[in-house]
């Protein structure tokens, strides 16, 4: 590539659904929390759940701790799987929850599996289904079993407390919603019942999820349900990237990348050290870049030249700059700036 001499001056923007777990009680799950008053087969030797989260018997009262910041393996020191212990038990104990419990998710996409873990994530559960939004849930609650839901006043969304251990989910008349720590009770006069409904929410939507496990419709199968309306994907003339309706126009080869006209390109950086790559990215960065080689100083001549669609110019400092013409033109001397 030859660089033109210019004569004169140019101017030049993913929870998962399992309900938080309920207090400990005195003298059961130290260092975690109740998760169930059945240990449904799992040993004090405890397990680590599909999540990766600690698991264990005490009493007669399933415990669970939450690795967040570490993994759940043997602790010797404890005598039990643990967070921030290190692989299986010496004894040859399963490591897996499943080795000693089945699992009981049949009819759940989401929520407890009874061995620790989950049968399914999504943004909210409610009793097994994945929903969204509050689903008509108020912020005063219900109860379904020992789980207290309520919606969320400052972010619309479902959220949800276990009250096992606690001892109950019900109506808490000092704060006039239900809570856990209660005998149970509903709440008197039944304007608002203690059982969790759902009710489904369709409102502008033409497909997807209700929000209660059902469909707000379906879609031709020529077309995509995204953001809850029916849209056809558009990948005229493209072989990538994306298609308008959340999806994709297809894959480019490894070397290769999308560029944004959906087209793959492959980049060229072949003898350079920095610049274009030819794709819309770089071959490398330092600080002064000519024609695809790291310079120092300013090397031009005495006036602004053209690498390609790449414009250089000298700063008064002496420091080489430059600009990419490529979405701009071509680059070439401007004639309107010396008329």
């Amino acid at each position: 590539m030859v660089c033109m001499r210019m004569p004169g001056p140019v101017l030049a923007v993913a929870l998962f659904a399992l309900a938080p777990f309920g207090g400990t009680a005195l003298g059961q799950c130290a260092g975690g929390q109740i998760q169930a008053l059945d240990c449904n087969g799992i040993p004090e030797t405890g397990c680590c759940s599909n999540e990766g989260h600690a698991v264990w018997c005490d009493g007669g009262t399933l415990c669970r701790n939450a690795c967040w910041s570490s993994l759940c393996g043997w602790d010797d020191e404890q005598g039990r799987y643990a967070c921030g212990g290190v692989g299986p038990g010496p004894g040859g104990e399963p490591y897996s929850c499943y080795g000693y419990c089945t699992p009981q998710c049949e009819g759940k996409e989401c929520g407890p599996d009874g061995c620790g873990g989950v049968c399914g994530p999504c943004a909210n559960c409610l009793d097994g289904t994945c929903v969204w939004g509050c689903v008509g849930i108020t912020t005063e609650g219900c109860c379904v079993g020992e789980t207290l839901y309520f919606c969320n006043y400052w972010n619309n969304a479902l959220d949800t407390e276990n009250c096992v251990g606690s001892p109950q989910c019900g109506w808490n008349e000092a704060d006039l919603r239900y809570s856990c720590g209660t005998d149970g009770a509903e709440e008197p006069s039944g304007l608002l019942p203690k059982p969790c409904s759902c009710q489904p929410t369709c409102d502008g939507k033409q497909c997807g999820p209700d929000g209660c496990g059902g469909s707000c419709g379906t879609c031709n199968s020529d077309q995509a349900c995204y953001s809850g309306l029916c849209c056809t994907p558009n990948c005229s003339g493209k072989e990538c990237g994306y298609d308008g309706c959340g999806g994709t126009c297809g894959q480019c080869e490894p070397e290769a990348v999308c560029i944004v006209a959906g087209a793959c390109c492959v980049p060229d950086c072949e003898g350079k050290q920095c610049g274009p790559d030819g794709c819309g990215g770089t071959c490398g960065n330092c600080p002064s870049c000519l024609q695809g080689q790291c310079v120092t100083g300013c090397p031009l001549l005495s006036a602004p030249c053209c690498g390609g669609d790449t414009l250089y110019d000298c700063s008064p400092g002496g420091t080489l700059l430059s600009w990419d013409c490529a979405s701009q033109g071509p680059c070439g001397w401007d004639k309107a700036l010396h008329e």
